[in-house]
């Protein structure tokens, strides 16, 4: 819905590992919407799973992996959204936290109960000179809210951090060679309407991606 009220046409793409429809899909994409979900496997990032790890959909994750690094190699406009930041960040060589609660217990709760998810629950601040702050206005700060307990350790060499929770977990990424390659950790999708500022990422990236689709 928040693709297509900006003015784009979204489109789900089944996960395979046929080599045939991955490259079909690509020929077909103008943009790549990378959303939210289950935990992103360990392997990928050359790490074992500990305790706090959750479920997995390791299907999900080669196909993911895969369409996201064929994507960068064409320049495919990309946005990720929590579970779609992480994967944008190991696609690219980065690593994760994968249970923010055992790996670094002094960050505060980014995993609220009973609370609803168009309501904001914490603080970002915003790097001034991001592309991500020149998309929502210049902002120095805004409140998100927050569903997850994985989150970005190291950045992939690529990308660059453009936001911050207040107890310094990376809320917000972006490419520093790809047009459109921008990944945030809290859910636009489900604030746009409330909080409208949201929307202008949606209207960013269809944007982003008409700009592609004239190049083709």
């Amino acid at each position: 819905a928040a693709v297509a009220d900006a003015g784009g046409c979204p489109l789900i793409l089944p996960y395979s590992d046929n080599p045939a429809a991955l490259q079909a899909y690509l020929e077909l994409a103008d943009g790549l919407y990378f959303t939210g979900g289950c935990d992103v496997l360990p392997d990928y990032y050359g790490e074992a799973p500990i305790r706090g790890l959750g479920s997995l959909c390791p299907p999900r994750d080669a196909f993911e992996i895969l369409l996201c690094r064929e994507a960068a190699k064409r320049d495919i406009p990309m946005f990720g959204v929590c579970r779609g930041m992480q994967i944008l960040n190991v696609a690219a060589g980065g690593t994760l936290y994968q249970d923010l609660a055992s790996q670094l217990p002094e960050a505060g709760s980014h995993r609220p109960q009973g609370l609803e998810r168009s309501r904001p629950y914490h603080k970002a601040r915003l790097e001034p000179s991001s592309r991500l702050a020149e998309i929502l206005g210049r902002p120095l700060e805004l409140f998100v809210n927050s569903y997850h307990h994985e989150a970005v350790r190291d950045l992939a060499p690529d990308y660059r951090a453009a936001a911050w929770a207040p107890d310094g977990v990376i809320e917000a990424m972006e490419s520093a060679s790809l047009t459109f390659g921008l990944a945030v950790q809290w859910h636009p999708e489900d604030m746009y309407k409330t909080a409208p500022v949201f929307a202008s990422l949606y209207k960013a990236f269809v944007a982003a991606a008409a700009e592609y689709q004239g190049k083709k």
